[in-house]
Formats: structure tokens, sequence, C-alpha cells
């Protein structure tokens, strides 16, 4: 995968380009890319797109 920060956020993979719909999916891909190669997880690795009610539901 081949990911692009700068202007909107892009995933391309060897098929082509992935979809990354909606802003909180995009703020969540951006954020993980930014702390790449940290560990990462709710509800600190998405803090910046949730509060912290959603991302103890989202967690599940």
């Amino acid at each position: 995968m081949r990911y692009q920060l700068l202007g909107p956020v892009t995933a391309t993979g060897p098929q082509g380009p992935a979809p990354v719909t909606g802003p909180k999916r995009r703020a969540v891909l951006a954020a993980l890319l930014l702390n790449a190669n940290r560990p990462s997880r709710p509800p600190n690795g998405s803090a910046p797109c949730w509060t912290p009610g959603v991302a103890r539901r989202w967690a599940g």
C-alpha cells in the first residue's frame, strides 16, 4: 500500500486506489500513519477522532 497524507488522505494498492470514505475513517488512517511503528490501541490511537464513549463502543 502507498499512502498520501498531504492533500486528501488516499491509499493505493496493487489493484489501484482503495477507497477511504468518510471523514472519521480518513482521520483515523492519518492518525495511525502519523504514528507508524508505534503501538496504538483505543482510545489513544483514535483520540483525535472519537469521543471517549464512541471509542469504547467501537472497541466493543
